[in-house]
């Protein structure tokens, strides 16, 4: 009965962050009230480079990867299923596939932002 409960739990929590994700993707996407844009202010996909980077995790070595160029300084951070920042380091953009070490977290569900100045990405991972 106790892993039955965790088990809800955890799917509940999970559905919880998926959820607040969409929320704010559809947020950002309707635009400012009454429709007025300042195309001068508004980040195209083109201009974020973040969309076209592949993060995930290799657990035989307990790594966080992410792969792809950057074109700036760029900020990782990584959130447990709670929203607590559980690892925070900047990314080196001289390199094509950076590599974070996160044996120091436990096996679970986290959450991926990564942040610079041309915009924002984040992604769900699994830790085992």
């Amino acid at each position: 009965m106790k892993n039955s409960k965790n088990t809800f739990f955890k799917v509940i929590s999970t559905l919880v962050i998926v959820f607040a994700m969409v929320c704010t993707t559809n947020l950002n996407a309707q635009g400012p009230p009454g429709g007025e844009t300042d195309t001068e202010d508004t980040l195209s996909t083109d201009e974020n480079n973040l969309e076209i980077l592949n993060i995930f995790v290799l657990n035989s070595s307990r790594e966080l990867i992410v792969s792809g160029q950057l074109q700036e300084n760029t900020l990782l951070d990584v959130y447990d299923i709670h929203g607590r920042k559980m690892l925070s380091t900047e990314l080196d953009s001289s390199i094509v596939q950076n590599r974070i070490n996160v044996s120091s977290l436990s096996g679970g569900i986290y959450v991926v932002n990564l942040q610079n100045e041309m915009g924002r990405k984040s992604q769900k991972v699994v830790i085992k």
